[in-house]
């Protein structure tokens, strides 16, 4: 079965060095879906802070798999918008 890696790059990077036997490229995109969802629960506080998150999952060869990226952005969305734009 394959090995695939879950890498986080947020400023503090963690590489993951163990990996993780899936049976397809396709449920590890699932796998980081899911694990991206579960760390930014966990670390929500502390990814707020920062403008960009990603996790990068390569196979075990070190090939880009897939990347699921967050941006953080402080600008406050305005409330009150172009009356046109509403229609």
């Amino acid at each position: 079965m394959p090995r695939f890696y879950f890498h986080i790059r947020d400023g503090r990077d963690q590489f993951d060095t163990d990996g993780t036997e899936l049976p397809d490229e396709e449920t590890a995109h699932v796998a980081a879906i899911r694990l991206t969802g579960a760390v930014l629960q966990d670390e929500a506080r502390r990814i707020a802070t920062i403008d960009c998150w990603t996790m990068d999952v390569t196979d075990a060869t070190g090939r880009p798999v897939y990347q699921v990226g967050v941006n953080v952005s402080d600008r406050r969305v305005s409330t009150r918008g172009n009356e046109s734009e509403r229609r």
